[in-house]
This record gives structure tokens, sequence and C-alpha cells, in this order.
């Protein structure tokens, strides 16, 4: 490969900013009574903020986005100035140029941020470009900067390598389509560099939409988020109703669980992960995917059924079993067997994952049941259908409930009603009764709830 343009990382890689950096996460953490030490906050060189953020505190994007704000109070007027560029810098810059390569900076931090230093020390003459993340994004991806710097200057991937000091700089990378050259003396983290430098291949996380025949409606859109992974390493699975909500906040009309998010952040406590597997369920036909029949006839009188025409959750069963689960795991990093297999659902959709983790206990290991719309039934015919499913294996049910609305204060007294239930026929080892009164029918309110259910699931299911 002869290379024709170099692409610089900043932080880490061209400057020493640690100090700046770190001093100022301080800063924005202390605001909310969070003290940490100056050397465990390194970790927030070189990544996009809000994505580490989220990542290591367990916020959602919205207060991942304040803690960026008040970090730039301290770092804009005071702490882009404790940096300085690494030693021997300026005169590799030299002797590309001097060889007729392109030399440019691809990094996450704001682009006057990086000018500013860059002329505050005389480099900036020693770059034929430099592209930063853009005014107002907070999380802009490395490849999406990457791929800007090498359109600025009409660079091609095939003679075009990028310098980075983390893995994220290489996983941008490897999505451009171009190498990654590691440097020794920047922020990664024990053996981030040395699974670069060993040949190991991380790939990036992703999210992949498969559109799939859902028995007389078309295709289905699924989409399934696969944590960052090195080849060769498989994961647990979740499978989860509702997949328009779980992902971005953007594709959502109510709200969203921030899934990735939740992974993300486990997998910096643990060390483990998990795929997850989004169906989508979409109005007009939602209500009745997701309500079995075969649990009972519906107690809401037929005047105040709405969309709820039929029940038809018998074929949503069908299609996860048969459809969903055979296509992930022919195409996806899954580990499989009951063991590493889960679902989980809100509303109708927790209505839909205790009917079918009860109904295949062969093959779920634990169902998040959240807000479950067990009022669409009569108790007598829930009570019926649950006690005769009571023997066998005993998949984890992981029951929650808010009261902080109307609607959640009536699920709230079916969900207690179902709980009562469960601890008469269930083992008590493999339920967790949840009941949060302030929470609201919301996503808001199972965010949190999901994290405390991966974490269970991911790294208490041996003691099931």
């Amino acid at each position: 490969m002869k290379v024709r343009t170099a692409l610089f990382d900043f932080d880490g890689t061209l400057f020493d900013t640690v100090e700046g950096i770190t001093k100022s996460i301080q800063y924005a953490l202390r605001k909310r009574g969070i003290e940490e030490p100056l050397e465990k906050l390194r970790v927030f060189a070189g990544p996009p903020l809000v994505d580490k953020f989220m990542e290591l505190y367990g916020v959602d994007q919205a207060e991942a986005e304040r803690l960026v704000t008040d970090f730039r109070e301290r770092y804009v007027p005071v702490g882009v100035y404790e940096s300085a560029p690494f030693p021997g810098i300026e005169a590799l810059l030299i002797r590309l140029r001097a060889a007729g390569i392109t030399v440019g900076v691809a990094t996450s931090k704001p682009q006057a941020m990086a000018e500013l230093l860059l002329d505050r020390y005389g480099l900036r003459e020693r770059f034929d470009l430099v592209a930063g993340s853009s005014p107002g994004i907070n999380n802009e991806k490395k490849q999406d900067i990457v791929r800007r710097a090498m359109e600025l200057c009409g660079a091609s991937p095939e003679s075009t390598v990028l310098v980075g000091d983390r893995k994220y700089d290489a996983e941008g990378a490897a999505i451009c389509g171009i190498p990654c050259i590691g440097v020794a003396w920047g922020y990664a983290e024990s053996g981030e560099l040395e699974a670069l430098l060993t040949g190991k291949n991380v790939l990036p996380e992703s999210v992949t939409e498969l559109f799939l025949p859902y028995p007389g409606r078309g295709k289905r859109l699924v989409r399934v988020y696969v944590p960052a992974h090195e080849a060769g390493e498989r994961f647990p699975v979740i499978y989860m109703t509702d997949g328009q909500n779980l992902f971005d906040a953007e594709s959502s009309s109510f709200g969203c669980w921030f899934t990735r998010e939740a992974v993300r952040h486990e997998r910096a406590l643990t060390g483990q992960a998990a795929i997850i597997v989004g169906v989508h369920n979409e109005d007009p036909w939602r209500m009745q995917e997701l309500t079995p029949a075969s649990i009972g006839e519906l107690a809401v009188p037929p005047e105040h059924r709405g969309p709820l025409r039929r029940q038809e959750g018998e074929i949503f069963d069908e299609f996860l079993i048969r459809t969903v689960m055979p296509a992930v795991e022919a195409r996806f990093p899954v580990r499989t067997g009951r063991r590493n297999t889960a679902f989980c659902g809100s509303s109708a959709g927790g209505v839909m994952a205790f009917f079918t983790a009860l109904s295949h206990p062969e093959l779920w290991y634990a169902a998040g049941v959240f807000s479950p719309a067990f009022l669409c039934y009569r108790p007598e015919d829930l009570e019926r259908w649950t006690r005769a499913r009571s023997g066998g294996e005993h998949p984890f049910l992981d029951l929650f409930s808010g009261a902080g609305d109307e609607l959640e204060r009536m699920i709230c007294r079916c969900t207690e009603t179902a709980a009562a239930l469960l601890r008469d026929c269930w083992p008590a080892d493999r339920l967790r009764v949840t009941i949060q009164p302030e929470q609201r029918h919301h996503e808001s309110a199972w965010e949190p709830r999901f994290r405390d259910f991966l974490h269970t699931f991911l790294t208490e299911g041996p003691t099931f």
C-alpha cells in the first residue's frame, strides 16, 4: 500500500490534552455532587463525550448533553489551554509533507478548538485540512468525521491511513475501509492497543435492519444491535417487542429505552454484553398482535377496545420463534440455547413476554415483564392459564409496574394480583417483583428497569 493521505486524531495523538479534559470533566461531575479522581477520568480523552458519559454513568442522552455543556463551561475558557503538542510531532509532519503526503486532522474534538490549538503552537500550516466535530453535534461518530476529512481532500481508501491512539479510531477507520496506525504515547486503556497490535480484529457495534415475512402483513422490520466485539466473540441475546422504541429517540414517537447505551454501560462495568433484537410493532396492529387469545377472552367492553379488534398474540409468538430466532441465529454472533436467551417487553409487550416465556419455557431463560397489560383479561382466566404452566422449567420472571398515572395505577393493581399468584405457584428465586409508585406508563420508567434486567440476566443468571 502506497500512502498518499495521512489523517491524524488529535487528543492523545497530536496533542497531550488530558489535563484540560479531565479537570473539565471533574468540574461537570462536581456540579452533580459526583467526586472522581482525575486518573479515572482519563478515559474521556478521545471518544465522543456524550457516549462516554452514557456508558460510564448510566445517564440518558439528554443528561449526557447537559454534562457536555457543563464540561465546556470550564474547558472553553481554561481547559483548552492546558494542552501542548507531543514532542517530535512537528518534525514528523514536516517529513510527511516533504514526502508529498497529504496530511490532515480527523478529530471528535470541536473543529474550532482543534484549530485554535494548532494556531497557538504554529502547527496549522503543517496540515492540508482539519476536520472536527460539527457545531451543535455532541456525539458525532469517528467514522463520519473520517469520511468528511477524506472528502475534503479527495482521498481514496486504498491510499489513506488514520493515525490514532484509541480503539475508537481503529473502529472508525475500519468502517471507512482504511487501516489505522496506533501510537503508543496516547490514552489507550490497558490492553487496548495490544489488541490492535497483535492483530485481533475488533469489529464496531452495529444496528442491522432485517425485513422478515410476517403472516398476512408482508415484511416486518426487525432491528438487531450487536455490540463492538472481537472476531469470534459471541453473545447472549434479548428479544424485545416495540423495536421502534429501543435504539434511538429519533425513530420513536413516545420515548426510547436506549438499549445500546445500556449494553455499553454493562460492558464497561462487568465486561458482559448482549445482542438486542427489536421487532417493530406499530399501529394499527400493535395491540392485537401482542394480545394472546388463549389466556382468555378480553375483559374490556367492545366499545372501549379501540384498535384491539382481534387477539393475535399466538401469531406473533410463532413469528418470533419460527422466523425471527432462526434468522438471527444464522446471521449474527449469538450464543444459542436456553441459558443465553431472554425476552422483554412493556405494556401489551409485557403480556407477550409473559405469554411466550411461559408457553415455551424450554427456550427462554428470563423474561422482563414491564407494566404488563393484564387488565385486558379477567383475573380468573389469567390465574387458570398461569397455574396450568407452573410445572417443569421456570424462566426467571422480572415483573415491574409504576403507579404514576391513571393507566399505570390500573396496571399496577393487576400486576400486584399477578405477583400474588406467582408467589404461590412460582419458585421464589425465579421471581422478582418491583413496584415504583412514582413511575408513569412510559419508556422513561422502563429504560432503567431494562438496565437492571440486562445486568441480572448477564451476571446473576447462573443463580436462578
